[in-house]
């Protein structure tokens, strides 16, 4: 199963045995996904599991298929409150078993309900972490975890210090009578996952197997089952499986799984109604038999036979829907095709087609849209729909042409600008705004005919360690992208003035000057550090009251950026914009910004210190990644008409960020992503903000 670049399937189960309390079983088991592959095994394996424990060791089970995030919370909720209320026995039994998808995030290992959303796995599924302390916490004596998934292993916190595997409970290995007392006695929190090693496990999972195999074969001549001899059987599974204790576990402390004694003439009726149901081999026949022994010996046959014979009737109506398909030879027609038989034979062809046929729709299209381009001239309107079209290079080359009759044009005008005041400000002006210009040589010939004036006295800001500022030539450009969030579009054309924006993320070392200037409180810097590290844990109030601060004691006006000046900026300017600030690609990230996880140049697991990775073209750094960073916008849709200097809607509760943070996703760094649901007074450590200035 393939997840945010790692393969996973996660299985997590809680097992409680006493010899003559209640025995409870609680199953949640995910098989179709929301934003995930789907998965074929894990409801089977909890139904085959519930099945065995109920029929052989008497327990109470309960299995919650395809539950979400909220479903799971809340049943674990119920159970943990009917223990506390004494509603179910705290010396009896519990199991609770989990099976799925999981992945690692942050070096934090996850279990995906149906609803998980990847990138938001903080906020939309189960972590190990939180949930082996609230597990260790349910009002039940004896627990014990097993975790069948791909890296189950990060369950145990010790993992990567453990060497070995060999599973020893001495309170077990005693006569029957003394087992059974001190396991009255003693509480116990054991566990088992699937892998030692921090590797893979598979769908179809070789560690269900091997635990089903040993709570069959049962525990021997005395009838119980210890999990160090359920171990025995599972540690035969591959990948190589592990083991330990957690919580509030108890020296001396055991598992058992007691076997019930059950009445040979039900097995006999079972055996002849097996027979009966072979001899006649239908599908009808099979169910008639699940119909009276659905958890007997032979129910795990019957179905197998039923699939066996559905997929024969099955083979021959794809065979049929194949022959009318390849009549239509329809893009709808082959969907409907692998929606009906996704595990026929001819599901590839049948892709195939569909590619050649959106192939040919797509170059269609595209050549159609570049006819239009060269008609109104809106190449860029082109590239934004078809980004690797097959004009892409006869776009950019008249979008090219058209910036420099565009520059042309504007040179043309500032000096005719410059030439009718006739001052040496305007000269001046037209040089610092064109100093390539087609007129420099004679503005600059006319500024020095002027005789200079010498300038008056100039204030001495006494300043330590104050914002470098990047001076930032105003002009257009496309706002917002049609490969984000719906608040993303539409894409329109904005125009800013000219203004300066700070080199870096205001740093602890700024910020800490500016709280003993004015007798605040320092934020806390999480213990990562402070000196050159941006600043975080900042609301968007303390963000203000930094920049009223410095316009004070500068004499100049500093503000936080607007929504719309932050994205111009970080994508460089009004031409040659990238994607992310500094690359157009994903592959070269890693050179500007400090995002999740840590690979090539980034090699903080936090926040990086300023000027750590590479700038933008225009000087600025970590606009992508780090920290996010306060805008002064309130949050707004946007609109598909052209806008000059917006400044966003006058009323909302939510202020914008921007520019993603150390523990954001590629996606997140993106210049033209929007985090808007935060409001003025909140802090995070992934949150801090870079000033601006009024010209």
């Amino acid at each position: 199963m393939k997840l945010l670049g790692h393969t996973i399937c996660i299985c997590l189960l809680i097992f409680v045995n006493t010899t003559v309390a209640q025995n409870y079983a609680l199953f949640f088991a995910c098989n179709d996904y929301q934003y995930e592959r789907q998965l074929v095994n894990p409801v089977p394996n909890a139904n085959v599991i519930a099945a065995i424990l109920k029929e052989e060791y008497d327990f109470d089970t309960e299995v919650i298929e395809n539950p979400t995030l909220e479903e799971i919370e809340g049943k674990l909720e119920a159970y943990k409150t009917s223990f506390q209320q004494s509603k179910r026995d705290t010396d009896g039994q519990l199991l609770i078993f989990f099976s799925g998808h999981g992945a690692i995030e942050s070096n934090i290992g996850f279990f995906l309900p149906v609803d998980a959303q990847p990138g938001k796995l903080r906020h939309s599924a189960l972590d190990y972490p939180y949930w082996q302390n609230y597990i260790d916490e349910i009002p039940c004596k004896h627990i014990f975890v097993g975790v069948d998934a791909c890296h189950s292993v990060r369950f145990d916190p010790k993992w990567d210090v453990m060497k070995s595997n060999y599973f020893d409970r001495p309170g077990e290995l005693s006569n029957r009578e003394k087992l059974l007392l001190t396991h009255q006695e003693t509480t116990t929190r054991i566990f088992f996952t699937s892998d030692g090693k921090d590797m893979e496990t598979p769908d179809k999972s070789n560690f269900a197997k091997k635990f089903l195999e040993g709570l069959k074969i049962g525990g021997g001549d005395d009838g119980i089952l210890t999990s160090v001899e359920l171990y025995a059987r599972v540690r035969e599974a591959s990948p190589s499986p592990h083991c330990g204790d957690f919580g509030r576990d108890e020296p001396g402390s055991s598992f058992l799984f007691i076997k019930n004694k059950r009445d040979v003439s039900d097995t006999k009726a079972e055996l002849a109604a097996w027979i009966t149901a072979k001899r006649k081999n239908t599908i009808a026949a099979y169910q008639t038999f699940l119909t009276t022994y659905g958890k007997g010996d032979f129910a795990g046959l019957a179905r197998e036979n039923i699939n066996t014979l559905e997929g024969l009737a099955q083979k021959k109506r794809a065979s049929d829907a194949w022959q009318q398909v390849l009549k239509s030879r329809s893009v709808a027609a082959y969907q409907d095709f692998i929606k009906r038989f996704p595990k026929s034979k001819e599901v590839e062809t049948a892709k195939e087609e569909i590619s050649k046929l959106e192939e040919e729709a797509t170059r269609k299209l595209d050549e159609e849209a570049f006819n239009i381009a060269k008609s109104t001239g809106d190449f860029h309107a082109y590239l934004d729909r078809f980004p690797s079209g097959m004009f892409r290079r006869q776009a950019q080359a008249a979008i090219t042409r058209q910036k420099a009759e565009a520059q042309l044009e504007k040179d043309i005008l500032a000096w005719q600008k410059a030439k009718t005041l006739n001052t040496e400000a305007a000269y001046r002006t037209y040089l610092s705004d064109f100093p390539n210009g087609n007129f420099a040589e004679v503005a600059q010939a006319k500024v020095e005919t002027y005789t200079e004036i010498p300038p008056g006295d100039t204030k001495v800001l006494d300043l330590p360690n104050a914002p470098r500022m990047i001076f930032i030539k105003g002009g257009t450009f496309s706002m917002g992208s049609t490969e984000g969030d719906d608040d993303e579009k539409p894409t329109h054309f904005v125009t800013v003035s000219d203004f300066y924006l700070a080199e870096t993320e205001v740093t602890f070392s700024q910020y800490d000057y500016f709280c003993e200037q004015t007798n605040r409180t320092k934020p806390n810097d999480q213990g990562w550090g402070r000196g050159e590290r941006p600043v975080i844990n900042i609301s968007w109030i303390d963000a203000v009251a930094y920049c009223k601060w410095l316009s004070e004691v500068s004499g100049e006006t500093y503000r936080l950026p607007t929504e719309a000046e932050w994205e111009y900026a970080a994508g460089g300017g009004d031409s040659n914009r990238t994607k992310w600030a500094g690359t157009h690609t994903e592959s070269s990230l890693r050179l500007y910004g400090n995002y999740s996880g840590i690979s090539g140049s980034d090699r903080y697991e936090h926040t990086a210190p300023v000027k750590t990775f590479q700038a933008n073209d225009l000087g600025l750094y970590d606009m992508s990644g780090n920290v996010w960073e306060w805008c002064s916008n309130r949050y707004g849709s946007y609109t598909s008409r052209s806008q000059t200097n917006p400044i966003g809607p006058h009323n909302g509760s939510y202020r914008v960020r921007r520019g993603g943070s150390w523990l954001g996703s590629p996606s997140g760094l993106r210049v033209a992503n929007r985090l808007l649901n935060i409001g003025p007074s909140e802090r995070s450590y992934s949150l801090g903000f870079r000033p601006a200035k009024t010209p």
